[in-house]
């Protein structure tokens, strides 16, 4: 039985402890058929048999026998090369040195490039190896701050049937007091903007209220720097679908992270949604209210 047309086979892979394990059993939840810590050299084989799946995931990483990054690379080339009707793509699951070390030490788990080093030491080892995949991932993900929920939502989110082959773009909000997102990709500082939380009424709400939302738009130059902005995103948007990027996380940074940067990151969200994209809003620094 032959491949299936549009099989896609996602290589998972990246740094020890940053829940790649995780991430595979998402993906088997997904409907995935899953493989891991197989040598690269036998995957040609396992897409050689009879089956009608049409989606696998490969884990692969520096534990795998005779680990190579050119070895996965030059494979994923082969597969995409070939006229089969499989694609190929990698994504690659990475943390922050500091998460890292404290997961490790958490978990009284061997680093597996630690045998005869410390944790750290092992850790940079492995960073300088796995260099060359980051910077051909077509996915990566940073489980800094995520919880094992969060890793699922994000996954599920970029990975859905419906977004595998569509680009997924994250609007993201979030206080600058609290520090930058890791993952974004593009940011607009609305500091500038009115700031509601002088207004002792609007102080305890959110930019997800109307109230707050007049408030915001009343500005004098908020109409200015919204038409900008949508120009920008009615000019970026095709080029990067064009160009085949699979995700974009775009940033609304204010102070706090409660109303500026929530009102901008769900105007937007609806902007692009009523162009035909797939959106997703996040809130970083918002409390409930």
């Amino acid at each position: 039985m032959p491949k299936p047309q549009n099989t896609t086979i996602l290589f998972v892979t990246g740094l020890s402890g940053a829940g790649r394990s995780s991430a595979l059993k998402v993906f088997e939840d997904m409907g995935y058929e899953v493989f891991d810590n197989i040598p690269i050299q036998l995957v040609d084989g396992l897409l050689a048999m009879e089956s009608d799946v049409r989606k696998m995931a490969v884990g692969i990483d520096t534990r795998t026998r005779y680990f190579s990054p050119d070895d996965l690379l030059n494979a994923m080339r082969r597969i995409d090369q070939d006229d089969n009707g499989i694609a190929a793509r990698l994504v690659f699951m990475q943390a922050e040195e500091a998460v890292l070390q404290k997961r490790f030490s958490e978990t009284r788990r061997r680093h597996p490039m630690a045998q005869d080093r410390s944790v750290q030491d092992g850790i940079l080892h492995e960073m300088d190896i796995m260099a060359p995949l980051l910077g051909a991932a077509d996915y990566v993900i940073d489980t800094s701050d995520f919880s094992v929920h969060d890793l699922r939502d994000d996954l599920q989110h970029k990975f859905s049937d419906a977004q595998v082959n569509n680009m997924l773009v994250t609007v993201k909000s979030f206080g600058f007091k609290k520090g930058l997102p890791r993952d974004v990709d593009m940011v607009f500082d609305v500091r500038f903007l009115r700031n509601p939380h002088w207004d002792e009424a609007l102080r305890p709400l959110t930019g997800q209220y109307k109230k707050v939302a007049n408030y915001i738009e009343d500005d004098e130059d908020f109409a200015a720097f919204w038409q900008n902005v949508t120009n920008m995103m009615d000019l970026l948007m095709p080029r990067y679908q064009k160009e085949g990027k699979s995700y974009l996380t775009i940033g609304f940074g204010c102070m706090g992270g409660k109303h500026r940067s929530v009102f901008c990151t769900e105007r937007l969200g609806d902007y692009l949604r009523e162009k035909g994209l797939s959106v997703q809003t996040q809130h970083r620094d918002m409390p409930e209210v």
